[in-house]
């Protein structure tokens, strides 16, 4: 099944908030993600978000964070 991407909104640097739906015979859904360039978004770019979310009527109650905190960094990419 091919699924499309909406890029919602970003700022280039800091968040993109990317939205998919999808509609079968049985159900339809979709699906909202925050992407952020770095491991804690600043209280800026998550004020931006939620403008973002709450245009598009998405529920962040839903979202599940994403810990990365204890996550090493890559440095052989």
């Amino acid at each position: 099944t091919d699924v499309e991407y909406s890029v919602l909104g970003t700022d280039y640097d800091n968040y993109l908030v990317v939205w998919s739906c999808w509609a079968s015979s049985v159900v339809n859904g979709g699906n909202s993600w925050v992407l952020g360039r770095s491991k804690v978004l600043s209280q800026e770019a998550l004020d931006a978000v939620s403008s973002i979310e709450t245009s598009h009527n998405i529920d962040r109650t839903l979202y599940e964070d994403t810990r990365q905190d204890n996550c090493p960094v890559n440095s052989s990419s």
